[in-house]
């Protein structure tokens, strides 16, 4: 609803509705999936995570704390902590990737390969 202009992100952050499922993987025999494609450079740093972290930590902070960690273990556990000592509100999933190599892409070009022929 932020992304829509519906609501502000203060707004957001105190609404009833924050917690609702939106979409989730399998409910229904066919699913809807969110896929987004980025560009990803050596060194870069990758954040996924559930709202359980971004519903009590503030960007800011997760950048703050991912910048401070070496470690992309240590940086996902303390984001969990985090979320955990702001009131862990609702469940948290976090896993940090950091770029430290890239590949001319050979691997994951089969992988997708097989997966599109089914095999």
């Amino acid at each position: 609803q932020v992304r829509q202009g519906v609501l502000t992100e203060k707004e957001a952050e105190v609404s009833r509705q924050k917690h609702i499922i939106t979409r989730a993987l399998g409910i229904e025999e066919d699913v809807e999936v969110d896929l987004d494609e980025v560009t990803v450079r050596q060194d870069d740093v990758l954040i996924l995570c559930s709202d359980g972290l971004t519903s009590g930590v503030k960007p800011s902070e997760i950048l703050k704390a991912v910048q401070s960690e070496e470690e992309p273990r240590a940086a996902s556990e303390r984001l969990v902590s985090m979320a955990n000592a702001a009131g862990g509100l609702d469940n948290t999933t976090v896993i940090v990737v950091a770029v430290k190599k890239l590949s001319d892409g050979t691997f994951w070009k089969k992988i997708w390969k097989g997966a599109k022929s089914g095999g």
